[in-house]
């Protein structure tokens, strides 16, 4: 931990000003994105806090950089005083946009008043580290057919691959976690047990249907697409694995879930957790606080891993290239050039609604999107946009702070249409490639599979193979074919990924908007 400045002052009006221009062309250096607003808050709370006391207090600002983020800290002796407290915003919520950098955090403690605030990283320059990498790979994937065989083998084996694992073995280890605390602090966040039901059932049932309705339409479309073989089918039409399926969704003890990291199970147990919590109230009010508390020690450390992207980008996507070369791209063009149509169309369709609904450019609100979109869209993951997501909700898209923690860790998990739409695709073109016979009832199994098997797939990079052999199992197509559909899936998932998050953001302007939840002024920015 660094400090990168620490002033001391009698507060007067003239030592709020020298501290505010001194804030203001430090982060004007930096060129620190949020540094409007960050100067602003600190002038607010110096000018509460000189008019809560009488006599003249001592105050300390300093600025430390821990783990690459800046953090403003503020501290003066005497009575206890928050001057960050509101009528709107209570403890709970409090610490939910405390962890995003939109306010600080208030502690007291040994008669001294402590002031921090996180100051939210420049996206702009995090985005660029992903595109040179995503860049850098192509290129190293052109140059590789070039160079020695036995030079690229080892450094994909030895070095792609093993960046690689590195990144998604830790990530892994904690996305059913963040999951878990993600869900349990939005609902801990919920006001009552029918603030609850609103929200939590509207969400839901949106999100579900929209999926269902998504499987039916695009999988009746796509059909003419492909050459099927019509006859016997050579599989059963999957009612009896649908059936388990379902019964699989609860869980047989709490820890199992978290070691397999059986999302639908995590999420299942969160929500119940979160309900009791509520019907409780007060009498939780400190588990609640550390239940938040928690979430935010688990954002911050999936946000910390997401700094190896761009190595972890640069390693998967070389290997690919190396692996599959360019002919990966000939044999698969039609089902390639499906899944980029439809995610593309049906982004710009949402992408169109709410800009005329809003009356909104609709360059503008991609712009507001972008950044989590180019980090879903480069390294396959949900969960690595997660905190970039939140941050855009609440600052550029006006949605509620503890809406937008309910609803994007559970519309992560469960929001699917076109990652639905992409498996369909996946399937149609395997089972014509393979030559599988199918019958009518077919199509319908296989909407309904993939609709229920597509909320189980972990919000990570690569978490879509875990469901690719089940899948091709059960609607009996070659293990032959499952390195070629692995290749392919995973690029499906670069692009739905990409796709989803934009879409999950449109999503929850209209459900907060119809929850009276969403602040137009601040969308219409």
């Amino acid at each position: 931990m660094a400090e990168v400045f620490n002033l001391k002052y009698q507060l007067n009006e003239e030592a709020i000003v020298e501290i505010t221009e001194y804030l203001d062309d430090l982060l004007k250096k930096y060129k620190i994105q949020s540094k409007n607003k960050t100067v602003f808050m600190l002038e607010s709370m110096l000018l509460d806090i000189r008019a809560h006391y009488i006599d003249t207090i001592d105050v300390s600002v300093s600025m430390r950089k821990r783990l690459g983020r800046n953090t403003l800290r503020v501290t003066y002796a005497g009575e206890e005083f928050n001057p960050i407290t509101t009528d709107e915003a209570g403890p709970q919520t409090q610490i939910l946009l405390a962890n995003m950098g939109l306010v600080p955090s208030w502690s007291y403690k040994e008669h001294i008043n402590e002031i921090t605030l996180a100051i939210p990283r420049n996206h702009l320059r995090d985005d660029s580290y992903l595109l040179i990498a995503l860049i850098s790979s192509v290129i190293a994937g052109l140059i590789g057919p070039h160079l020695p065989q036995a030079f690229t083998s080892f450094v994909s084996e030895y070095i792609l691959c093993k960046l690689s694992d590195i990144f998604l073995s830790f990530l892994s280890v904690f996305a059913g976690i963040l999951i878990f605390f993600s869900i349990l602090s939005g609902i801990c966040g919920m006001e009552s047990t029918s603030d609850l039901s609103k929200k939590g059932r509207y969400m839901l049932s949106r999100t579900l249907f929209s999926g269902l309705l998504g499987a039916v339409i695009g999988g009746t479309l796509f059909i003419p697409f492909f050459r099927f073989t019509y006859g016997a089918a050579d599989v059963n039409n999957g009612m009896e694995d649908i059936y388990r399926m379902i019964l699989d969704i609860i869980p047989s003890d709490p820890v199992t879930p978290f070691m397999e990291g059986n999302m639908l199970q995590i999420s299942l147990i969160a929500v119940i957790l979160g309900g009791i919590m509520i019907l409780l109230d007060n009498r939780v009010s400190q588990v609640r606080e550390l239940v938040l508390q928690s979430n935010t020690i688990m954002i911050s450390t999936v946000e910390f891993i997401c700094r190896l992207l761009p190595i972890y980008i640069f390693a998967d996507l070389t290997k690919l290239f190396w692996d599959n070369g360019l002919d990966i791209i000939l044999i698969t063009w039609k089902p390639l050039t499906m899944c980029i149509a439809i995610n593309l169309l049906y982004t710009l369709y949402k992408l169109a609604r709410v800009s005329l609904k809003y009356k909104i450019d609709i360059g503008a609100l991609f712009k507001k999107v972008f950044p989590s979109f180019i980090i879903g869209l480069t390294t396959a993951s949900s969960m690595a946009a997660y905190g970039t997501s939140l941050d855009i909700n609440e600052s550029k898209l006006g949605i509620d702070h503890g809406y937008s923690a309910f609803a994007t860790a559970l519309k992560n998990q469960l929001h699917s249409t076109n990652g639905i739409l992409s498996f369909i695709i996946v399937i149609y073109f395997f089972t014509q490639y393979s030559g599988t016979t199918i019958n009518p009832a077919w199509f319908v199994s296989v909407w309904i599979v993939v609709f229920l098997i597509n909320p189980a797939i972990p919000p990570v990079s690569g978490g879509v193979l875990v469901c690719m052999g089940i899948i091709m199992d059960q609607f009996g197509i070659p293990a032959s074919c499952l390195g070629m559909a692995a290749t392919l899936i995973m690029i499906f998932d670069f692009i739905s990924t990409g796709s989803k998050v934009v879409l999950v953001h449109m999503d929850e302007i209209e459900e907060a908007d119809h929850l009276g939840l969403l602040n137009k002024k601040i969308l219409s920015e």
